[in-house]
């Protein structure tokens, strides 16, 4: 019996974080029998897998890079879109993102829905839908494009106009178990109405929520929603699928095509946004530069970070009036009451490619594509 591979998802050493994309991958195909490490000090590998950038290694192997988020400047300049032996991406969205941003790929082309925490089944069947429960994950001070205050504000309307009295909309990822205190002081981000901030029905939950109360809630959701202007592959919508919960999400976004794949039963895709199909077209939409370098270094001085900001201010105004406008919430409160009145036609079947056992094939035949035959000859690289 052959042995088996062994593949370095290269952290220099350190194993990715729990919770990220690869680190999840790595733990599944762990588990499927694949050796796994994170640097090749100590050990040779078959097949390196990189994030986005290059790293100088100590064998010539084959690799695979699993394409990153194109959100700012320094990422496109530094992913090696066009080195290795092969690239993996979220969904074609992102791919024809970086097709039409840098005119050419790799001829060896994957796209694998993101690896997430949800490898097992936590379903158990169709709740009732009379109190209804709704799920979202947002970090809007992290990540403001992802829309809470739409979410927030349909939610209050589906709740207290549209029936759904003892609906409950969760919050997770947040910064408090409370409504968060920058909607209530200087300077106020989000221009809500004070009864949809202070909605009893609206539960906060602490980023650091442990995985088990994310298991519990996603087990008894109803519906998960996810409004980001922009996401390439939105780990909360592949759990959802993975669960055969029915999501509502925007159109500019990887999951788009998850729920185009599976049909009208996975939920509901609302056309909020223009698709971008570039880098230069995102851009124009998230016009926000990310303060630190790949390595979590400042890029500038904080005082050249202050020239830059008062001249970005024009677009970072059009930037705050994209992540708050809330004038779209009755169209999407529609929507949530929609698949909730109906909630029998938006029962589905898991489909394997979106579970954690389907994600794991798709990396191995990934993988596969590119591991050499074993040979006794190590041959290690120039640093």
């Amino acid at each position: 019996m052959p042995e088996p591979l062994t593949l370095c998802f290269y952290n220099e050493g350190p194993p990715h974080k729990r919770g990220t994309i690869p680190r999840h991958v790595a733990d599944a195909l762990e588990r499927r029998g694949m050796r796994i490490t994170y640097g090749d000090e100590s050990v040779e590998p078959d097949v390196y897998i990189f994030e986005g950038v290059w790293h100088e290694t100590r064998y010539r192997k084959p690799v695979i890079i699993r394409a990153e988020n194109l959100m700012d400047a320094a990422t496109k300049h530094a992913h090696c879109y066009d080195r290795g032996d092969a690239i993996v991406f979220n969904s074609e969205w992102l791919r024809r993102l970086y097709r039409n941003t840098y005119g050419s790929e790799l001829s060896n082309v994957w796209v694998i829905p993101p690896g997430h925490q949800m490898d097992r089944q936590v379903r158990v069947g169709a709740p009732d839908p009379a109190a209804p429960q709704i799920l979202c994950i947002s970090k809007w001070w992290k990540r403001p494009y992802k829309r809470f205050p739409l979410i927030a504000r349909a939610f209050d309307h589906l709740n207290r106009t549209l029936g759904y009295p003892n609906a409950t909309l969760h919050v997770l990822g947040w910064l408090t178990d409370r409504p968060m205190p920058y909607l209530e002081v200087p300077p106020i981000l989000w221009n809500l109405p004070e009864a949809v901030r202070r909605n009893p029905n609206i539960r906060y939950y602490h980023k650091s929520f442990h995985n088990d109360t994310y298991a519990r809630l996603m087990s008894q959701a109803h519906l998960v929603v996810h409004l980001s202007a922009v996401d390439s592959g939105p780990q909360v919508v592949v759990e959802a699928l993975s669960q055969g919960v029915p999501v509502l999400i925007a159109n500019n976004m990887g999951a788009a095509e998850w729920v185009q794949t599976i049909g009208p039963r996975a939920g509901v895709v609302l056309e909020l946004d223009p698709i971008t199909a570039s880098f230069d077209e995102l851009r124009r939409m998230i016009p926000v530069e990310s303060p630190t370098d790949l390595a979590g270094r400042p890029k500038a001085p904080r005082w050249q970070r202050a020239i830059r900001a008062v001249q970005e201010w024009p677009s970072q105004r059009r930037f705050r009036r994209l992540c708050g406008d809330t004038r779209a919430y009755r169209e999407v409160a529609l929507a949530m009451k929609g698949v909730l009145d109906r909630y029998a036609a938006h029962q589905f079947e898991p489909p394997r490619a979106y579970t954690m056992d389907g994600i794991a094939d798709q990396w191995l035949a990934a993988v596969r594509s590119v591991a050499p035959e074993r040979s006794p000859v190590h041959e290690p690289s120039i640093r």
